[in-house]
């Protein structure tokens, strides 16, 4: 419970992150209004929560502002404690925009049927195993039998991707879930578990102090990487509005400065085939493993 309290209480990061997140809301709604008059359309941006509430909330919410200013929409980031509960609103239909990982994508492409819209601009996704700079593991097969930390179950690179690789080799490990990719690196980083699941982007966004006590073990082969989509009641007006402010990005310094802080190269169109080799991965069976 303590552990609990220190993220979602009223001291903790999620407490704070929700408050800049409403704070941001209200006023950008009362800025917009002018600008948008009787057009205005208010829109809610989900986005999954593969990192601490206040990195997440200090990445996303100038991004999204620029995103409102650009179309003149009001757009709201939401996000959710875990990822499980954020997908559990995905199936409900609960985001208008969503940023999602490719597995999640396939599935919430089938119900309620979310399309995608863009990806990022020549990115592709694999998974990583670390361990501490200075543990004795050399390959995979050194982890058969050991405890291996990964932030939640259906994290798509950092634990399915991961965990597949330890299956078509045949290695048993246990899986620890720790919540977020942060902790993962956090607890390698001070020896708390021996290895974990992670991907490129996150791993090179945590702060030196924790990376410089990290080694890279393995990578995956990679994979188309993650969505952003639109629920079906979202017309192609909006989608055509969003979609041009989102190609937009790279083409100025702002804008890539805004893509800097979730550390994407810029965007561009994507379409439902295109997550076609995650499909053919079938992870539903690593889902279901314990």
């Amino acid at each position: 419970m303590k552990k609990i309290d220190k993220y979602f209480g009223r001291s903790g990061p999620w407490w704070r992150a929700s408050c800049l997140i409403a704070g941001f809301v209200l006023l950008y709604h009362s800025a917009g209004v002018a600008a948008a008059e009787g057009e205005r359309k208010d829109l809610t941006f989900g986005v999954v929560p593969q990192v601490s509430p206040a990195r997440l909330a200090a990445a996303w919410v100038p991004f999204i502002q620029r995103l409102g200013a650009e179309t003149g929409f009001v757009i709201r980031l939401r996000t959710a404690k875990t990822v499980a509960i954020f997908e559990e609103r995905l199936g409900q239909g609960l985001y208008d925009i969503a940023y999602m990982n490719p597995y999640t994508f396939t599935v919430s492409n089938e119900h309620p049927g979310y399309r995608a819209l863009a990806r990022q601009k020549n990115k592709r996704i694999r998974g990583l195993i670390i361990v501490r700079h200075d543990s004795a593991f050399k390959t995979l097969d050194d982890l058969a039998g050991h405890t291996v930390a990964f932030s939640t179950g259906g994290a798509f690179a950092a634990t399915l991707l991961n965990r597949a690789e330890f299956r078509r080799r045949g290695i048993d490990i246990s899986a620890q879930f720790v919540g977020f990719q942060d902790s993962v690196y956090q607890l390698v980083a001070v020896g708390r578990l021996p290895a974990g699941g992670g991907v490129p982007r996150t791993f090179r966004a945590m702060p030196d102090e924790i990376t410089d006590q990290l080694r890279i073990l393995h990578e995956t082969p990679d994979y188309t990487a993650h969505a952003i989509a639109t629920h079906p009641r979202i017309g192609s007006d909006v989608r055509r509005a969003l979609l041009q402010a989102l190609l937009a990005l790279d083409a100025s310094v702002e804008g890539r400065q805004l893509l800097a802080l979730n550390r994407f190269p810029g965007f561009e169109e994507a379409g439902d085939a295109d997550w076609d080799d995650v499909r053919a991965l079938n992870l539903d069976r690593i889902l279901n493993q314990p």
